[in-house]
């Protein structure tokens, strides 16, 4: 009777397999029947085709990170060149909100229309986005240059399914690791690399740098990036028909609720209070919306033809769906490096901006080298996978709230601790993108850029959470540690707030400080001290209650050993060519009405 089953089982239907394996809850031989023609396990050898290829994906996703970082620490300066206006922090936000906001979307989409072209199309935005910003003379103008990259870095991001589907799957957590180690320059130097230009070079070489690079990028991918049928087919249909049968409603949920949630964050960071009905009102509903696209999927899993979430998805919740909430609650805690550590290197340690640029690298430099020996350990390890995210989340949450218990005056035990959060972050990272790299075929690019989605968002919800945070505590702390030590210090009452804001603002030439004694500045800087270490105490010891229900979800997950298998999933047609045949007849056909997964 098992011989039987077996034959009857090979012989099956795309259609019917599915259906078996779902009742079973095991999808691994759904994919592996399913994608049959997309698949083989023949002897893989990286070739140097592979490597130009791979070369020209990953100068692209560096162009993008170069791009983004360089102008992140640029804006006081391009502000100060090209304004000035209080709007100009949109400038840095503008393209990271069109780099997420279609994400997922881009993502599903080249699951079924192939990376290719997307990738492509990506660098060509890139192209006239960098040109642009250039030859902006307004921070109007920059807005929109930087939001068409941001829309070329969210089609670059496909290089990482790319790379996974290129590769053997059990080679895929050292893949990982390996490509986020080669962002290393762009990620860890970019700070530093911001500053030397500013000091020694024009603004525009800001733009000049990762132009020039997703120049290669895109003659490299062009030529040598060719993967053999890559799209999905259904049947008795165009491909132009296929669009009448994708999931478009939880493409607008995701969107709309993406587009609305970081506008309300970015509300809240720079233009209206944190309480105001504009910013909790786009906050909150954009929330739900992107929140309510899991039960939709979840409904919709099985009556649509092109889900964007596959029913295999949910069936092997414990490898997959369970992580979507620690990759967010990872992020929250990890963002107190970009977002709380660069705030206490200005105030407490340096306000060299060199120095302090060397400093607020030193997260991802300290982590990033280390990505490809985690990718080894999760494939040598990887039966023990989920017990090794589990220690690297609870060792992410213990290091946070150790920042609070030195001296942050001292700027040695907070470094160590923050290079420390670096090198386990980076594990946490090459882990859980590993899980979202090992779904079925077909959901590659849907669970990346949903892995990007939700890191940026917990970035963005980082910024928005630990504001508050310092924001109300500074609120309450400076009038006992600044203003009553000042105005005992003989002080006029009526000066103090103009001092406070002069020296928070590190505006050094304030007429308000002018007219005060050295030992008052000393007095009033040491209180501003006092205040700040207090409110950052806070903040560190806040992630705790972020990191236990993330210790909690990768605790319960399921390890990936039994995914790594020696399939590789897409051939490529190696070599330099310029328009080679890469449709045999040979990918994956849906049946009409039947799952696409």
């Amino acid at each position: 009777m098992a011989s039987s089953q077996a034959s009857n089982e090979g012989n099956a239907t795309p259609t019917e397999s599915y259906s078996h394996d779902v009742e079973k809850g095991g999808f691994d031989q759904t994919v592996e029947r399913y994608d049959t023609r997309a698949t083989t396990e023949e002897p893989f050898h990286f070739s140097i085709g592979k490597w130009l290829a791979l070369s020209g994906l990953l100068l692209g996703f560096i162009s993008d990170v170069y791009s983004q970082v360089l102008v992140q620490n640029s804006m006081t300066y391009l502000n100060a060149k090209l304004g000035p206006t209080n709007e100009y922090p949109w400038v840095g936000q503008m393209a990271i909100f069109t780099a997420t906001v279609p994400a997922p979307v881009i993502g599903y989409l080249s699951d079924i229309y192939g990376r290719r072209n997307f990738i492509l199309a990506g660098s060509v935005l890139a192209f006239i986005g960098l040109i642009v910003s250039a030859n902006v003379s307004t921070i109007p103008r920059l807005y929109g240059a930087c939001a068409i990259t941001g829309m070329g870095a969210a089609m670059h991001q496909l290089a990482i399914p790319a790379l996974s589907e290129m590769v053997p799957r059990h080679s895929r957590p050292f893949a990982i690791g390996s490509f986020a180690a080669a962002l290393a320059p762009a990620a860890a130097f970019g700070p530093v690399t911001a500053a030397s230009i500013l000091i020694h070079y024009d603004w525009t070489v800001i733009f000049w740098i990762p132009f020039a690079i997703n120049i290669l990028a895109f003659i490299l991918t062009f030529l040598f990036y060719h993967p053999m049928n890559q799209y999905v087919r259904y049947e008795g249909r165009k491909a132009s028909q296929q669009l009448l049968n994708l999931d478009w409603t939880a493409a607008v949920l995701v969107v709309m609720g993406a587009c609305l949630a970081l506008l309300g964050v970015t509300f809240g960071l720079f233009q209206y209070p944190w309480d105001d009905p504009k910013t909790l009102g786009t906050l909150i509903s954009g929330l739900c919306m992107v929140i309510g696209t899991i039960p939709y999927g979840f409904i919709m899993r099985n009556k649509l033809t092109f889900a964007m979430f596959p029913s295999t998805v949910f069936a092997q919740y414990r490898q997959f769906t369970t992580f979507l909430f620690p990759i967010l609650f990872c992020a929250l805690v990890f963002n107190t490096t970009s977002v709380v550590w660069p705030q206490q290197v200005h105030l407490l340690y340096t306000q060299d901006s060199i120095i302090a640029g060397w400093y607020t690298s030193a997260a991802p430099l300290a982590g990033i080298f280390f990505s490809p020996l985690y990718g080894l350990i999760f494939q040598k390890f990887a039966r023990f996978s989920r017990w090794i995210l589990t220690f690297l989340v609870f060792t992410l949450t213990l290091l946070s709230a150790c920042q609070a218990t030195l001296s942050p005056t001292k700027s040695s035990g907070s470094l160590a601790i923050v290079c420390l959060m670096g090198i386990v972050y980076s594990g946490i990272v090459v882990g859980m993108t590993s899980y979202m790299q090992l779904v079925p075929h077909r959901w590659l690019g849907t669970a990346f850029q949903f892995d990007v989605f939700l890191r940026v968002i917990g970035s963005s919800a980082a910024g928005f959470a630990y504001s508050v945070i310092l924001t109300n505590k500074l609120t309450e702390l400076l009038p006992t540690d600044v203003a009553v030590p000042l105005a005992e210090a003989g002080v006029d009452p009526t000066v103090i707030p103009q001092v406070i804001q002069a020296l928070m603002a590190g505006i050094t030439t304030s007429p308000a400080l002018a007219a005060l004694k050295p030992e008052q500045i000393g007095l009033a800087v040491m209180g501003l001290q006092k205040a700040f270490i207090s409110s950052f105490r806070i903040i560190y010891y806040a992630t705790i209650a972020l990191g236990v229900p993330c210790i909690a979800f990768v605790a319960l997950s399921k390890s990936f050993d039994n995914l790594l298998t020696g399939e590789v999933d897409v051939k490529l047609v190696e070599g330099l060519r310029i328009n080679p045949e890469t449709d045999t007849g040979d990918g994956p056909v849906v049946a009409a009405g039947g799952p696409w997964l």
